[in-house]
């Protein structure tokens, strides 16, 4: 039920940062398109909140955690795949790709768990976390 509409927002941001590449954007412009897949990705785990806030942190059944850190492992490994070579640091693609999709994981859990905080404070605080040649 999740998965489609994860795979959709994965799709849009995907094509929307491949179409600023294509007609040179710079870093802002970049940011602020991953911005708008993160804030995209909050919304929908606000859709859903009751399933997330139930399944996410359950103790006997990690299935929904490891099935999205599966999800944003490829979303970041697309992302990563599709950086400017220019400023991609000297990494290991598939180990970076789950350091930042375990970081979103978890972020969202702590989130659903802990005091009541606005979606604005969550997405800002996941953008301002994600590595600064993440763009």
């Amino acid at each position: 039920m999740l998965t489609p509409e994860l795979d959709r927002i994965r799709a849009d941001d995907a094509e929307a940062h491949r179409a600023a590449v294509e007609r040179g954007a710079g870093p802002d412009e970049l940011a602020t398109i991953t911005r708008r897949g993160i804030e995209a990705v909050i919304d929908h785990v606000t859709a859903h909140r009751d399933v997330y806030a139930l399944a996410l942190p359950d103790p006997n059944d990690a299935s929904l955690h490891r099935l999205l850190v599966g999800h944003f492992t490829v979303s970041s490994a697309m992302h990563i795949d599709e950086l400017d070579p220019a400023v991609k640091p000297d990494i290991i693609d598939e180990v970076a790709a789950g350091f930042v999709a375990q970081g979103f994981v978890g972020a969202i859990e702590a989130w659903l768990g802990g005091p009541r905080r606005s979606r604005k404070a969550l997405v800002e605080t996941i953008t301002r976390s994600f590595p600064a040649w993440w763009r």
